[in-house]
C-alpha cells in the first residue's frame, strides 16, 4: 500500500536545524585537518539536534490518528513543557511524553530526577483533567527495550494507544536530515 507520510512539522523543523547548521561555526580541533574538524563537529551537533526532529515526527504521525489528539504544550501551561501530549476523549485517557533520542544509561540521579518529573506532571494532569486516566513518561528512542530507563513508554505501547506506527513517520524524517546533513558536509568540506 502507498501513502504519503504528512510530515509538515518535522520538515519545517529539517529546514531550521539545517539552515543553523549550513551557517554555524565551529572551533577547528589542533588534532585534525580543518575539514575532517568541522566533519566531526557538524555530525556531533547533529546529532544533538536530532531530537527535536524525531518529537515533531512522532506528533506528524500521531496526529493523523483517529483515536486521539497529539499535540505540544509550551511551558507555562504546566511546570515543564509536554513534548507529545495525546488525549483520547473517548476513553478518557491521556499519554504526556517526553521524548528523548538517545539510548545511554542515566546515573541514579537522573533516574530520580525523571522520576520526579514523571510524578508531578502526572498529578499537574490530573488537577486539569480529573476524569482521565494520565499517564506521564519518557519515549527514549533509540533505546533497547530492556533496559531499565526510569517511566518509559515504549514504541509498541504508543502505537496501541494511538493506533499509528510511528517508527515509519521518524525513519523517514531521520533520513531526509541526514541527506540535509551529508548537502552541508559536502558544500563546506569541499
Amino acid at each position: 500500500m502507498e501513502y504519503q507520510l504528512d510530515l509538515t512539522e518535522a520538515i519545517d523543523v529539517i529546514r531550521a536545524t539545517s539552515l543553523k547548521l549550513s551557517e554555524a561555526k565551529f572551533k577547528v580541533d589542533p588534532l585534525f585537518s580543518k575539514s575532517k574538524s568541522f566533519e566531526m563537529s557538524l555530525r556531533s551537533s547533529a546529532g544533538k539536534r536530532h531530537g527535536q526532529i524525531i518529537e515533531a515526527a512522532v506528533r506528524d504521525a500521531l496526529q493523523t490518528s483517529d483515536r486521539i489528539l497529539a499535540y505540544k504544550i509550551p511551558k507555562g501551561d504546566y511546570s515543564r513543557e509536554v513534548d507529545v501530549f495525546c488525549i483520547n476523549k473517548i476513553d478518557k485517557q491521556i499519554l504526556a511524553i517526553d521524548v528523548k533520542r538517545g539510548n545511554g544509561d542515566h546515573d541514579s540521579g537522573k533516574k530520580k530526577d525523571m522520576k520526579q518529573t514523571t510524578n508531578d506532571m502526572t498529578v499537574e494532569i490530573k488537577d486539569n483533567y480529573p476524569d482521565y486516566n494520565v499517564r506521564h513518561g519518557f519515549l527514549h528512542y533509540y533505546s533497547d527495550t530492556k533496559k531499565g530507563h526510569v517511566d518509559k513508554i515504549t514504541l509498541r505501547e504508543l502505537q496501541i494507544f494511538s493506533g499509528v506506527d510511528v517508527t515509519k513517520f521518524v525513519d523517514h524524517a531521520t533520513m531526509l536530515y541526514s541527506r540535509e546533513v551529508d548537502k552541508i558536509s559536502e558544500l563546506r568540506c569541499a
